[in-house]
């Protein structure tokens, strides 16, 4: 399956799930500190992608990392996500969410170039 079909479909099923729960405000949040520390910490990305590394010590880090910082629905997919190995595109599930929520309140995004 192409990459990017896969992070669209995890970002709409979250997202759908976040809207009907009435919790997109805390996913936006969720989302950019995933995203930051995916960013952020090369460590963490190379963990994330190490096949040798089990699921279940993956989980745990992403829990130790997470827990008192993300909602319990944002955590849960994580878990999701991860034990469906395929923890690797969790940095661009983040960027799909993000795309979501701002067309969801027609957020444009522009470029502005000064001279």
């Amino acid at each position: 399956m192409d990459e990017s079909a896969i992070t669209v479909r995890y970002a709409k099923a979250v997202f759908s799930l976040a809207k009907e729960n009435d919790q997109l405000s805390s996913l936006k949040n969720d989302a950019e500190l995933i995203a930051a520390v995916c960013s952020q910490s090369a460590d963490f990305n190379r963990f994330l992608k190490n096949p040798v590394a089990k699921t279940s010590e993956k989980i745990r880090l992403i829990r130790l990392i997470f827990k008192k910082k993300i909602d319990e629905l944002s955590l849960n997919f994580l878990t999701l996500i991860t034990q469906n190995k395929r923890e690797e595109f969790i940095p661009a599930v983040c960027r799909n969410i993000l795309s979501l929520i701002r067309e969801e309140k027609n957020i444009k995004t522009a470029v502005l170039t000064t001279a």
